[in-house]
């Protein structure tokens, strides 16, 4: 039986989450810094398109397109691996997440006209390392660290990086 188009995309993203290098590489942390700033630009617009979610880090597909569901044994997966290579929960839900926005965008759910949210964190993993938060409202990208301020802190309309769902450079 062939696989619908949102599974397809949702199985994709999977693959290519697992194939990630999570070591810091220390030489990448200003590409890590504009991607993640690049997200909390994205998640900003999102999060006010949806006025649901919470700020930074949020289940847009999850509030948006509720009816899309991601095969089980796919998260699941997906969860036990990540968990196995003890990133932090913050990085595991996004992964999940970004999980299923794809197969919400692969299966033609209405969702709001904007950039793609979860290209920037997912370019930000693959360039090495994962994120933590701190209780002083910092976000550690493993050597390097950048306030999590507020939505409107990050609210803008113009790109902070290029970034599209193939990586930096790659489109919107």
């Amino acid at each position: 039986m062939k696989a619908a188009p949102g599974q397809r995309a949702a199985r994709a993203q999977v693959d290519r989450l697992l194939a990630i290098d999570w070591s810091v590489r220390p030489e990448s942390a200003t590409s890590r810094v504009g991607l993640m700033r690049e997200y909390l630009r994205r998640a900003a617009l999102w999060r006010r398109a949806l006025q649901a979610g919470r700020w930074p880090f949020l289940d847009a597909a999850g509030i948006a397109a509720p009816g899309v569901v991601v095969d089980a044994d796919v998260l699941l997966r997906l969860e036990s691996e990540l968990i196995g290579r003890e990133l932090p929960p913050q990085v595991v839900k996004t992964c999940l997440w970004s999980v299923t926005f794809e197969a919400a965008l692969g299966s033609g759910a209405p969702l709001p006209d904007l950039p793609h949210l979860f290209a920037p964190l997912t370019a930000m993993y693959e360039c090495g390392g994962a994120f933590s938060l701190d209780p002083t409202g910092m976000i550690d990208l493993g050597g390097a660290a950048i306030r999590k301020g507020t939505l409107l802190d990050h609210l803008g309309t113009e790109p902070v990086v290029v970034v599209g769902p193939a990586g930096p450079g790659e489109g919107s």
